[in-house]
């Protein structure tokens, strides 16, 4: 059995070859609403962070570089490397680093699909699980100079272990109705785990202001013409996320602005989109 068949169509897919040209509009209105939440009047320019940057397509790097001193945060060098040059960013732009908020290694995804591949007992998949978690939340807090003014963090929470949920679906075949369900159940509370340790890492380097950004509802060509309309559905790390964020609100985080936008994902190739639910999140002394 060749355990990377399915974890390297898995990665491939998370690149959307057209992405840049499709998504303009929804980019533009994304940015749009970043500036008008992330104050910079004179002066310095003031440092704004972006989590889970990638290739940026969502995101429009040379409107903020005139305002901002960007920092660009992935463990995907060559995706951030993709971004300047879409954007003609120089390297007084912008900083591009892995802050290992959330980390999970590649051989980690590969003993995962092996596991799954052999069709090993749904306990030991588990426990693999569970041990993904032990780590980062043992993992000491990332350190930099100073705390950033903005954080920009946008369609992130769904991705931090959407390749554990994916891998599950290729071999679901393996394993009976009750397994499945313990596993996904394992999945879900990873996901909490993975959420509420990014929060805390983004709440604590955030000095003034964070925007987050989490899918609402799907869109496909059915809805397309009431996607305003949607009500909420639980989409795994965006449920999460509302849940953190609920936690934290008129305790230590105060919700400043609200959106929603309709994001063409893969419309062209899949009609798939999403309802992105935008919120300008200001923490509290």
């Amino acid at each position: 059995m060749n355990y990377m068949r399915y974890l390297d169509r898995l990665i491939a897919s998370e690149v959307l070859p057209n992405a840049y040209k499709e998504w303009r509009g929804y980019r533009q209105k994304l940015t749009d609403f970043i500036e008008e939440n992330c104050v910079a009047e004179g002066g310095c320019k003031p440092v704004l962070a972006i989590w889970g940057a990638g290739r940026s397509n969502d995101i429009d790097l040379a409107r903020l570089a005139e305002r901002f001193k960007l920092v660009l945060i992935d463990r995907d060098a060559e995706g951030l490397a993709q971004a300047c040059k879409t954007y003609g960013l120089e390297e007084t732009d912008a900083i591009c680093v892995d802050l290992p908020f959330w980390n999970v290694e590649l051989e980690t995804y590969e003993m995962f699909e092996a596991l799954l591949a052999e069709g090993e007992e749904a306990e030991i998949v588990i426990e693999h699980l569970k041990q993904v978690a032990f780590d980062n939340s043992h993992r000491g807090l990332p350190e930099i100079g100073r705390r950033f003014d903005y954080s920009v963090c946008v369609g992130l929470h769904s991705q931090l272990n959407a390749r554990f949920a994916g891998l599950l679906y290729m071999y679901r075949e393996n394993y009976d109705e009750e397994e499945l369900q313990m596993i996904e159940n394992a999945i879900r509370a990873l996901n909490e785990a993975a959420v509420t340790r990014t929060n805390d890492v983004i709440y604590m380097l955030t000095e003034k202001l964070m925007v987050f950004g989490l899918e609402w509802a799907v869109v496909n060509e059915s809805a397309m013409d009431q996607w305003e309309n949607l009500v909420p559905e639980e989409i795994e790390g965006a449920l999460q996320l509302r849940h953190d964020i609920g936690m934290h609100k008129d305790f230590d985080i105060r919700i400043e602005a609200e959106r929603r936008l309709f994001w063409p994902f893969a419309w062209k190739e899949r009609k798939k989109g999403y309802v992105m639910e935008l919120l300008a999140v200001q923490p509290l002394e």
